[in-house]
């Protein structure tokens, strides 16, 4: 999906919805999407500090059983696969510009630009966006800097989530509204959420 085509209008009343959220390292959403042999999930953010580690997504180990995307001084990369070589790295020298990731069964695209064929058999846990979902610690790993402005996760093409960014009015709360299930999206971590 490119940005031009995302609608304005889609909220229902009590809700504005919203250029980008922002996290700067405390906030997560958990998507409590699993079962990922057969997900898909497109999205277009930018970073905001590159001198982190920013990871989103789910990981069983730190290279094994993963799906998950990166930005670190070293650029942008990818896990995605159930063995220890998953790592694609797509661009060698991260930016602050705006980038479409798109990574799903058969299929991991970076910008509209195919790097591999891959697919994943263990079903994992959940996706968290903005965070890491690992399964080999309880604490939070490698949180995001970055703005988002969409997330769609899909699954056998149909989708399952197809997140906006928002602000409850009532409240003046951030988060993602997902206008497949009507269901708002907040903050699971500390802090809030910026915006624009």
């Amino acid at each position: 999906m490119k940005r031009e085509e995302i609608q304005k209008g889609l909220l229902p009343s009590g809700y504005r919805q919203l250029e980008y959220i922002e996290s700067t390292g405390t906030q997560w959403i958990n998507t409590n999407v699993g079962n990922l042999p057969t997900v898909r999930l497109k999205t277009e953010v930018a970073y905001t500090d590159l001198s982190r580690q920013n990871a989103m997504g789910w990981g069983s180990s730190q290279y094994r059983e993963v799906f998950r995307f990166d930005c670190y001084t070293n650029g942008f990369s990818y896990l995605f696969g159930d063995d220890s070589n998953t790592r694609f790295n797509a661009t060698p020298i991260p930016d602050m510009d705006w980038h479409v990731w798109d990574l799903g069964p058969g299929s991991q695209k970076f910008d509209g630009v195919e790097y591999s064929q891959r697919t994943i058999t263990r079903t994992g846990n959940t996706l968290y966006l903005f965070a890491l979902h690992a399964q080999w610690t309880s604490a939070l790993t490698s949180p995001c800097y970055c703005k988002m402005k969409y997330c769609i996760i899909e699954r056998n093409n149909v989708s399952e989530r197809h997140y906006l960014p928002a602000l409850r009015i009532s409240d003046s709360k951030p988060g993602l509204y997902d206008i497949i299930n009507n269901q708002f999206y907040t903050n699971a971590g500390t802090g809030e959420f910026l915006y624009a």
